[in-house]
């Protein structure tokens, strides 16, 4: 990185050495040392006579040494703005260096937590959970990470340890990224540990002068070129790679990214794009991609109203929340995917009214945003076209409790000021809303609450259609620790305290929980008690972690 002269090596060696001895000493970032007096004196007697080096000195010491806790500690004493141009630029890759150093000490203790869990059942149980598992469920409670995230952390760091010492060393000495080091070894986790190491020591040397693309491709090369004769079984292997993955960015957008044998991407690719210019030589105006998106789309519309499937003993519609004064314009909040959470901007939201909805309405308490009740039947709100097609789409519509007493019977108790004038806004908005947007929504307001009904049957082990739906409803998502913002519905329902031990069937024992932490709870020495709203979950270690249901006010 930087032109060296004869002398500086050796430079670099001494202000290696001198650091070392801060090491010795037990200095680590933040901390003061505690030594007695005679380890202080020799200390002191240890320093007298060298040579400290400068701010500049040291970084470009970092910046190509290999990391220790002494030099951690001097850059923390470092400050940028006292540094000239180049030296800041070198103080970047010291600390890129430190961050290194880190998560090859961070995986080196996720290694030995591996190494010290013991497997729950043994090979032929019907339930077996592996080391890696429960530790994945330990560290990603603790570090708020998400499973697939907490999964490739123990992976990384399991087979760094056993498998890839090299990188393992390279990642602790600052020189390489955990990133590249998690490309190389998921790329040689099907080969075996020969084949594996032969792998790493082609493609680590120049691992560090690499970007990530480059590191990968890299990777991917000598794997088929060290296991050529394997290729076809590592691809039968991969299948368990195919997924489908939808994020969502904001502002209405969001990104879909899939992973498929080959051949199958082209047919999918080839079929959007025919579709697409098919449509673009009829005099369509949007672009290719936009219409090839749009075919993709055009299938699923197709396929959830023609097939009707079903999710909890109800068609499973796309589900789109938006609360009652926005609707009648009153407020301007952003609607809401129920599954994903994704955003839709207030034109957006308008723009599907007149497409025509299903529309049902969703109490809320006021002080926790916890859903209180459901209304078991929807409204039918036509398109605005008159065709009487309905896409498959049903729109919740929140509102909270004391709103609603307002507009029903007329409770105005212990309203603030604001609260009041938020009624008189939505009735003068109801008043001169359309007269088929006004039937519904008085309708809907009118409905009975009915929440206290699916308890009815505490002592029936499965829960009935109603209730499994309010609770995936107001869980919205799995309420385990670590959980993402997936849909509670495709998660299991469980008894917080089992059934067989006395649990009752009723919304206040009942979770919506991942497959997953449904067998550590079950078989690993998890648990958890209902809390106030909210889950305690305690791991085997004995650290808890409260979840609490969705807040549909303001998000998770």
């Amino acid at each position: 990185m930087f032109d060296q002269d004869p002398g500086e090596d050796a430079w670099l060696e001494r202000c290696a050495a001198e650091l070392d001895l801060i090491d010795e000493a037990d200095v680590l970032l933040g901390e003061e040392p505690t030594v007695s007096d005679g380890e202080f004196a020799l200390w002191t007697a240890q320093l007298e006579g060298l040579h400290v080096p400068s701010d500049t000195e040291l970084v470009e010491a970092a910046a190509t040494l290999p990391v220790s806790p002494g030099i951690v500690a001097r850059l923390a004493t470092v400050d940028p703005a006292s540094l000239d141009d180049d030296t800041r630029i070198s103080l970047c890759v010291a600390w890129s260096r430190v961050r290194n150093y880190a998560d090859g000490m961070l995986g080196r203790t996720v290694a030995a937590q591996v190494a010290a869990t013991e497997c729950v059942g043994g090979p032929t149980d019907v339930v077996r959970i592996e080391a890696e598992r429960l530790t994945a469920a330990e560290v990603a409670s603790a570090l708020r990470l998400g499973t697939g995230a907490a999964d490739s952390l123990v992976f990384v760091a399991d087979t760094l340890a056993r498998r890839l010492a090299m990188t393992a060393a390279a990642v602790e000495a600052g020189d390489v990224t955990w990133g590249k080091a998690a490309t190389l070894a998921h790329a040689t986790a099907l080969l075996d540990t020969p084949k594996a190491r032969a792998v790493e020591a082609k493609v680590l040397p120049a691992a560090a002068n690499r970007t990530p693309a480059q590191h990968g491709d890299a990777c991917r090369r000598w794997v088929d070129r060290i296991d050529p004769a394997s290729a076809d079984e590592r691809r039968r292997q991969r299948q368990s790679d195919i997924r489908l993955i939808a994020t969502h960015h904001g502002s209405g957008m969001g990104q879909l990214f899939a992973v498929m044998p080959s051949e199958h991407l082209d047919i999918v690719w080839s079929a959007a794009d025919l579709s697409a210019r098919r449509e673009k030589e009829a005099g369509d105006p949007r672009t290719l991609d936009e219409l090839r998106v749009a075919a993709l789309v055009a299938w699923a519309e197709a396929f959830l109203r023609e097939q009707e499937p079903h999710r909890h003993g109800r068609a499973a519609h796309q589900r789109i929340v938006w609360d009652l004064t926005s609707l009648l314009g009153v407020t301007s909040h952003c609607g809401e995917l129920l599954d994903s959470g994704a955003t839709i901007p207030p034109e957006a939201m308008r723009d599907n009214l007149t497409r025509g909805l299903r529309l049902r309405r969703m109490l809320i308490a006021p002080d926790t945003g916890e859903l209180v009740d459901i209304t078991r039947t929807s409204w039918l709100l036509a398109a605005a076209d008159g065709t009487g097609e309905l896409p498959p789409a049903d729109l919740h519509v929140t509102l909270e409790t004391w709103l609603h007493a307002a507009l029903t019977v007329g409770d105005l108790t212990d309203l603030t000021i604001e609260q009041r004038r938020v009624v008189r806004a939505v009735c003068i908005a109801l008043a001169g809303a359309p007269a088929a947007l006004r039937a519904v929504i008085d309708a809907l307001l009118a409905a009975p609450v009915t929440a206290d009904d699916l308890d009815n049957a505490p002592d029936v082990y499965e829960p009935s259609t109603a209730l499994a739906e309010f609770v995936a409803l107001r869980d919205r998502h799995p309420t385990n620790p670590t959980a993402g913002p997936t849909s509670a519905a495709a998660a299991d329902l469980d008894h917080v305290v089992a059934f067989g031990t006395g649990g009752r069937t009723v919304r206040n024992n009942l979770a919506s929980v991942s497959r997953r932490w449904h067998l550590l709870k079950t078989h690993a020495g998890w648990s958890v008690v209902r809390s106030e709203t909210g889950w305690t979950w305690t791991s085997p270690t004995g650290r808890t972690y409260t979840t609490q249901p969705y807040d549909y006010r303001l998000g998770p």
